[in-house]
């Protein structure tokens, strides 16, 4: 994809591979504050991801898309880390959805608290993914989606097996979720 050639380059040498990474200046935002404290970073990725991905229907998956693979300058916005990159998603979007279920997901699974604020700014990210046209599936039930298809994709299952922590949707108590998905049914 054009946006990792921007900052990768493999070169060969001698039998061994070598891979050059363009520094990337920016700010990572914490992916554990609150949703009302990142929320103006996560709809400057969704501006991003529209224009990028999601309007031109590409067919490929991050994996993990969360703020912890994102840097933001004052000019753009860049995704990084695509470990789990896959090339044929059957589901426009799915990075998107993944990452605003993260963006709620993560700070509760540091603090334990769900505020009113953020529960409001939730739903409208949520309806934006309806808007979007998103995969049932997925908005309709997406812990359940997540947690299925990391089992199901290879690449992620191995990862999963290696460190459980790594992928949100698993670490998660059952009460939070209930609570998510009342929120995504009130919509």
């Amino acid at each position: 994809n054009s946006e990792r050639r921007k900052f990768l380059k493999i070169i060969n040498k001698k039998n061994k591979k070598f891979l050059l990474i363009k520094k990337i200046n920016g700010l990572q935002i914490k992916s554990w504050k609150p949703l009302s404290e990142n929320y103006v970073y996560i709809i400057k990725v969704y501006r991003h991801y529209k224009k990028h991905f999601l309007d031109k229907n590409i067919k490929f998956i991050h994996g993990d898309l969360t703020l912890d693979n994102i840097i933001f300058n004052s000019k753009k916005t860049t995704i990084i880390d695509w470990e789990f990159y896959s090339p044929n998603c059957k589901y426009i979007g799915l990075d998107l959805a993944y990452f605003f279920l993260s963006s709620i997901s993560i700070p509760y699974a540091a603090s334990k608290k769900l505020e009113k604020k953020d529960v409001m700014l939730f739903k409208n990210l949520w309806l934006i993914l309806f808007k979007e046209n998103i995969n049932k599936k997925i908005l309709n039930n997406p812990f359940n989606f997540f947690q299925k298809h990391i089992m199901n994709n290879n690449k992620l299952r191995e990862a999963y097996k290696i460190s459980k922590k790594k992928f949100f949707p698993f670490t998660l108590d059952k009460k939070f979720e209930n609570k998510v998905l009342k929120i995504i049914n009130e919509l």
